[in-house]
């Protein structure tokens, strides 16, 4: 992503461990309805920082994407409400959520063969069996998630 790609590495860590430990705790984001812009635009933030680890650590890509999703997804787990406010703000919502959707479309799996790559360069063996336990994510179906995430976020720009 052209957002990191200038960044010293230690801003780039900070930033990724931010928005890791913050997609652990979806509990804490509001679903009020003036929250949607706000969380909207922390999974932009994240997103831009999946594509960051992807290109570069494609375990830690692979371990931010099922929160990524169920934060994504946690917006939803509520009744919809309508959209309150000046329409500034309402056109910035779209803006931003047309975004994420974008991001959604273009997300893509990791795959067996780069995740057994991944996991086969972590130096240690201790590290190297941690890396793999945390790679299978059990209960994670990144399709079934990223489908859902696209039929939701389109319906929420279409209302």
């Amino acid at each position: 992503m052209p957002v990191f790609e200038k960044r010293s590495p230690d801003f780039v860590s900070l930033v990724t461990k931010l928005v890791q430990t913050s997609l652990q705790a979806p509990l804490y984001f509001s679903h009020h309805y003036s929250s949607r812009l706000p969380r909207f635009q922390f999974a932009q933030l994240a997103f831009k920082v999946l594509g960051a680890a992807h290109a570069k650590d494609v375990l830690l890509a692979h371990k931010l994407r099922e929160p990524l999703y169920n934060f994504i997804l946690d917006w939803f787990s509520l009744e919809p409400t309508w959209s309150r406010g000046p329409l500034e703000r309402q056109t910035t919502e779209i803006i931003v959520l047309i975004d994420v959707l974008n991001s959604v479309r273009d997300d893509r799996a990791v795959t067996p063969q780069q995740l057994s790559a991944s996991v086969a360069a972590v130096p240690n063996e201790t590290k190297r069996t941690a890396a793999l336990g945390a790679s299978q994510l059990l209960g994670f179906s990144f399709n079934k998630a990223n489908e859902l995430a696209r039929v939701l976020l389109e319906n929420e720009i279409e209302r």
